[in-house]
């Protein structure tokens, strides 16, 4: 992921915590702040390893099922 963010040019930050942190709830509390302070991050597993998306803003979107 390291790698792949660098050729991009992003700008990221790596935060390693004592534990994997599973919610939101979890991630303040460990942080001691506000659950409003959070940010959803998704992971993938591809073939070339796992890749992690951390969510700024979130943009709500309803696609029909089909």
């Amino acid at each position: 992921m390291k790698n792949v963010l660098k050729d991009c040019k992003f700008a990221f930050e790596i935060i390693q915590h004592e534990k994997p942190l599973l919610s939101a709830k979890e991630g303040a509390d460990y942080f001691g702040i506000e659950i409003e302070q959070t940010a959803p991050t998704l992971i993938i597993k591809t073939e070339r390893g796992l890749l992690q998306e951390v969510a700024e803003k979130l943009t709500l979107i309803s696609l029909p099922i089909f």
